[in-house]
């Protein structure tokens, strides 16, 4: 097996060692096709500068207990497989009222696995995951989801559903706030069943270059495929299928100047120079000053789009806006919102007809952002397709409660109704929309990471 070990350097991650903090519930909700002793439930994550789990045996609103995870807890064994795996997986019917608790923990990932636990090899400080490139993984042919959050000992939680590896099942996501938060519900989730995505995934791109993301691996149950993300691809990512479009960018503004609105990170100015960099300007802004330079130092590749790395991740050309405008530039790319034109082109979907302004875009991302798929089209498909207020990311600084629905927000008593050929469920009603929603943008690591109010909102560069 190729041990991928993970040292858990998730973006919401806090700087500062976890302390205790006060336990907040996160009900689970059971809205799929699997029964509650088919679906098996583990948190890793980080706490006090150590990788812990979740003792879920020992969890409750007056205790939460996250012991070290480190090689002890390998007494978990698989046929075929000369090593041990992590034992930190709790079927949904032997967790009490379907209820976890929460305390101070970072970097955390809320596994949710079905007719068989996941085989994590756990070491002195992290853990082999789940490899979707490597056939001889342990957790091949294993169905599973999850939930990234960081819970701090001052109340804050950041918690989000990911499109970021895979789509393998439908996931709901819902957090409440007190009565003194600015945040008292929000929601993130997909509207659909897995066999309507699916079928939605086949009408749309079953027979072009994306249908290779359609990966019939799962050997655990009869739901059939999952749909992988194209950076996990190797035949789609190695095919330089933005490639093309990626060139005529630079070959336009090489003999013309660039003049976009990027949101939060104001306007900027630029051109390609000579050698292949993209130098831009901040012509006006709040974050960042006038006359503050970012750069692109080379012409990006089809890889560095899908996975936000490369040209679209580097501080090597020095300049103070570098990360957080190489973010905005990658996430334009895969939401097509890149237009060859002199003209003040404005990449938020509040300036522009998101995913349909005629140019290329990463079909993957379009896809989970369908408004009638995934809840007011919050994901995060990969890469920094979640920039201006598109992420699946909720905050509050006062949480109450969190419920996560395995298998969305399908309303499974209705009868399937017809939407363009294809057969699909209405989602359940939500609670309450009496809430504030946060603007986001994707700054990589930029050292000024952090929570900033702009035009009376709270914004989140992270």
């Amino acid at each position: 097996m190729k041990k991928q070990f993970l040292t858990l350097v998730f973006g919401l991650a806090l700087a500062q060692p976890m302390l205790a903090g006060t336990p907040l519930p996160v009900k689970l909700v059971n809205n799929s096709e699997f029964a509650d002793n088919e679906i098996y439930v583990a948190i890793i994550g980080r706490n006090n500068n150590h990788t812990i789990y979740y003792d879920f045996s020992n969890n409750s609103s007056d205790h939460v207990a996250m012991p070290e995870l480190n090689e002890s807890a390998n007494t978990l064994t698989k046929d075929g497989y000369g090593w041990g795996f992590a034992d930190v997986f709790t079927r949904l019917d032997q967790i009490a009222d379907k209820t976890i608790y929460l305390d101070a923990s970072s970097s955390c990932r809320l596994f949710f696995s079905f007719k068989s636990p996941m085989y994590l090899h756990a070491f002195a400080d992290g853990y082999a995951g789940a490899d979707f490139g490597n056939p001889t993984d342990p957790n091949h042919g294993i169905r599973w989801e999850l939930i990234e959050y960081t819970y701090g000992e001052d109340t804050n939680i950041w918690i989000n559903t990911t499109r970021v590896d895979a789509y393998q099942y439908p996931m709901g996501l819902e957090l409440f706030g007190s009565e003194n938060s600015w945040e008292k519900y929000i929601k993130r989730g997909e509207l659909m069943t897995h066999e309507d995505i699916i079928a939605r995934w086949k009408s749309q791109h079953g027979t072009d270059k994306y249908a290779a993301c359609l990966k019939d691996d799962i050997t655990s149950d009869d739901l059939g495929p999952v749909i992988v993300q194209p950076s996990k691809v190797a035949e789609l990512k190695n095919s330089g299928f933005m490639d093309d479009f990626i060139n005529q960018v630079w070959s336009y503004f090489h003999d013309h100047d660039m003049y976009v609105s990027m949101g939060v990170l104001g306007k900027w100015k630029g051109r390609v120079r000579d050698d292949g960099s993209f130098l831009l300007t901040c012509q006006e802004g709040n974050y960042f000053g006038v006359g503050a330079l970012a750069t692109i130092p080379r012409k990006p590749t089809t890889t560095d789009a899908v996975e936000g790395a490369g040209a679209f991740a580097t501080t090597e050309a020095g300049t103070k806006g570098d990360l957080a405008v190489q973010a905005m530039f990658c996430g334009a790319f895969n939401r097509g919102v890149v237009q060859l034109t002199e003209g003040l082109q404005d990449w938020s979907p509040e300036g522009s007809d998101y995913f349909n302004m005629g140019t290329p875009c990463n079909e993957y991302v379009k896809f989970f952002h369908q408004l009638d798929l995934t809840h007011d089209g919050y994901t995060y498909a990969f890469a920094y397709d979640d920039t201006f207020d598109q992420s699946s990311t909720c905050h509050t600084y006062a949480p109450e409660s969190i419920t996560v629905t395995i298998g969305g927000f399908v309303d499974r008593n209705k009868e399937p109704e017809e939407t363009n050929g294809i057969s699909s469920l209405t989602a359940a009603s939500a609670a309450s929309n009496d809430y504030f929603t946060l603007q986001g943008v994707n700054a990589g690591s930029h050292p000024s990471a952090g929570i900033y109010i702009h035009n009376g909102k709270k914004v989140v560069v992270r």
